[in-house]
Parts: structure tokens; sequence; C-alpha cells
């Protein structure tokens, strides 16, 4: 008996399900599947030779019982990258091939479904033979593999399937959704959804080449799971599809906040986590352009609202002078930390325009100057610091021991100061031409 029947017939009258809620039904089984789905245990690569040999012995000398745990076990070790070409396991593979097309066993059938679609290779001998017999098998397969199979018969395809898949994935509009609904349970798996993502990021990859954002909202329905999160397996492939366009030329400003919103929630800050990033190279240079600017931005967008109150020529100065070296890309990297007056400006800045990427703000203090704000830059190789209010421009050489870093979790204004106090030469009060001494002892 299966657990959605076991569940549908409890032992206990109180804990029956009303008829009219078949939604809380599926939603228990998919609890229960979910906690113990009917899926090969997953060995580790240490104990997969071990569990593969003894498997092996079980069926070359016919000495049964054993368990079934084990056969699916081995299963899932006898096709893995690893080891699915192995002449010495080839009696394993074929028993369990035979095994697979002649069983009636639902939870041997499960399972090896399961190893099909996470060891599938196109066209490879060892997923050919496993499609062949999962479609003998079809009319014994547990309830969600026949109606996924059912669902999507490409996946039985052991040549074309995944590009085919990918067809049907551009054809919706909710690709993730779409497979899940289809009885595809985890389609952000391993083996043929590998496959099938790389040929539906090859579809997509002329259309992300526009600004409209349609492609990219098509490609982040199938990226992004149930917590929001971007598929990891493959992510390096849409990352460089989505960002290579604007390598030379940045889209619409409308386009390049989406792609900086979407981008950061789905795979975090590159500048902060290597993550799903740290195949991309010097494909996520877009980003970090724009997201030097989105740091820019909401620093002088604070601290203009802060200074709203005093008519204030210095600042808009100031203001200018930075927007300038940033639109020459002489910013190279930014971080901004924010006074906790900064920072109930900026929670009141993304009410106003929720779809605004706000940076991470990190927490800026120290003594007397808990109104400042900051931001930190590189610029020429230097550390930059600017400050707001009356605070002096900072600027480290290269060189310079215990200079402040990018992208630390708090900065503290006093301490910056007392860092440069013997060094007049490195500090510029905002009076008179001060742009012009700013820039020689930032690019000299």
């Amino acid at each position: 008996m299966r657990l959605s029947e076991i569940i549908a017939r409890p032992s206990r009258p109180e804990a029956l399900f009303h008829p009219t809620e078949p939604k809380a039904l599926a939603r228990a089984v998919e609890r229960i599947e979910q906690r113990w789905p009917d899926i090969a245990p997953t060995p580790q690569e240490k104990d997969r030779d071990a569990i593969a040999l003894m498997a092996l012995r079980h069926v070359t000398a016919w000495d049964w019982p054993a368990r079934q745990s084990l056969i699916t076990a081995a299963a899932r070790a006898a096709f893995d990258p690893v080891r699915c070409d192995r002449a010495s396991l080839a009696p394993l593979r074929d028993f369990l091939i035979r095994e697979t097309a002649a069983s009636r066993r639902p939870g041997f059938l499960g399972a090896l479904c399961e190893v099909y679609l996470e060891s599938f290779v196109p066209a490879a001998p060892h997923s050919r033979a496993l499609a062949e017999a999962l479609i003998s098998a079809q009319p014994r397969l547990p309830g969600r593999w026949a109606k996924a199979f059912g669902a999507l018969p490409e996946l039985l395809e052991a040549r074309q399937g995944p590009a085919r898949m990918a067809q049907r994935m551009a054809a919706s509009s909710e690709p993730l959704a779409m497979l899940k609904a289809a009885g595809l349970r985890f389609p952000h798996r391993q083996g043929f959804m590998d496959h099938a993502h790389a040929a539906f990021i090859e579809v997509l990859e002329p259309r992300l080449r526009s600004d409209n954002g349609a492609a990219f909202a098509h490609l982040c329905a199938w990226l992004r799971g149930d917590d929001g999160k971007g598929r990891t397996l493959g992510a390096d492939l849409a990352l460089k599809a989505v960002l290579a366009p604007w390598r030379a030329f940045d889209p619409s400003a409308a386009y390049r906040d989406v792609l900086v919103r979407d981008l950061v929630r789905l795979y975090g800050d590159p500048r902060l986590t290597q993550g799903d990033w740290h195949n991309t190279s010097d494909a996520k240079a877009p980003l970090l352009r724009w997201l030097v600017g989105a740091t820019l931005e909401l620093f002088l967008d604070v601290v203009t609202e802060a200074e709203k109150s005093v008519n204030n020529d210095m600042w808009r100065r100031r203001n200018d002078f930075w927007r300038r070296l940033h639109r020459e890309k002489k910013i190279l990297d930014a971080s901004v930390a924010l006074s906790q007056r900064g920072r109930e400006i900026a929670d009141a800045l993304a009410r106003k325009n929720p779809d605004r990427t706000l940076p991470i703000c990190e927490q800026a203090a120290g003594g007397t100057r808990r109104e400042t704000s900051l931001l930190i830059m590189n610029i020429n190789g230097k550390i930059v610091v600017e400050g707001s209010h009356s605070y002096k421009l900072h600027v480290f050489p290269i060189d310079f021991q215990n200079s402040p870093q990018l992208h630390q979790k708090s900065y503290d204004c006093e301490q910056i100061r007392r860092l440069l106090r013997h060094r007049p030469d490195l500090t510029k009060t905002h009076n008179g031409a001060w742009e012009w001494d700013a820039e020689r002892m930032i690019f000299q």
C-alpha cells in the first residue's frame, strides 16, 4: 500500500480528510513523500564502490535475498558519472535494466526512475537502455511517475528529450510551475534537467539581448525555487547569458534596475559572496558596475534627503563630483555605511519605491559623529572615504597599512579619521576649489 493510500484510509476516524478538501490531502501526500520519497538511497562517494560490489556479488552469484535498499543504492552508484562506463559493473547494470523492464515493485521502479533522470546523459548507452526499460514498465510505474512520464513523454527520449523539454519550457510562461504540475516533483535536480536547463537558456539567449525584460522574467520563472533562491546547477550558464549582452554598454535604466534587483535576490551580491558566481569570471562585470552605481546612488540620495532643510551648495558640488567619476567609470567598487538616521532615510526611500534594489548597507558609528554616513570607494587602487555633513575627504594610498577595507560589517568614523590625523596631505575639507585637490590626491 502506498503512502497516499494509507493517508486516505486512516485508522482513526477523527483523522479523516473531508472530501471537499482535496488540496489539503495533496499537500499532506506531498509532505510525506518529500520526507520518505520512493527514491534510491544516496550513498556517499567513499561508500559507492563497496555498495556496488556487494550488490554485484548478489547478482552474479544469484545469492538472495538482498535488501531492496541495497539494490537501489547500488543502482545510484552503478549509473553515476564515475561508474556508468565501468566494465566490471556491467552485470549489475544489466540486471538492473532487466529488472526495471519486468518488475512490479513500486519502490524499486520509483527508485530507478529517479536514477535514470539523475544519471541522464543524452544518447549515452546507459541512458538509452534505462529509458527503454522504463518505457516497457510504464503501465506498472508508481502513480507520480506514471503521471510525469505520461504528461512529459520527452523525459523518456534518450537523445532529443532535453531539447524537446526546453521547447516545452519556452512555451510556458511559468516553466517550473508547469513541470511540477505535470508530476515532475523536483525539476531542479541534476541529470536530465541539467541538459534541459542548458537547452532552455540557448532558446532564450537571443531574446535576452533585448532590454524589454520579458525573456529575463521567463528565465527567472524557471530559476526561482520555492525559497526564492536561484537554481544552483547551471547557474553560471544563466548568469552569463543574462549579463553578456551588457559588457560594452548598459540597457535602459529600468531594465538595469530589474537585473540588479532580481540577480541579487536570486544569487546574492557577487562582491560579498562567491556562491554561484564563482564560475562566471568577468561575465559578472556589468553587474559589478551597476552595483557600484546603486551603492553611490544610495549614499547620495540619503545625504541629499538629510541635507534638504539646508541650502547646501557645497553638497550639490560633492554630489556632482562623485556622479561624474562614476560616469567616467573611475569608481571600481564602493561600500555604503549608514548612520542610524541614514538607515531610517534609506528605509523610507525603499518604502516609497519598493522595486528599487538597495545595496547591502553597513553600519557607520563613531563617537560624536552619530549622524555621519560614509561612502568607501576603490578609485585608482586607493581607498577613498567620503562622508556626509562636514566629514573630510580621506584618501588612503595603496601601500597604507590598516586602511579601511570595502564591504566590512561596520565602520567607525572617528577611527578612520584618526588613521590620517598626522597626514594632512591625505585629507581635504570641502572648501574652495576642493574638487581639483581631490582629483590630484586620488589620481596622482
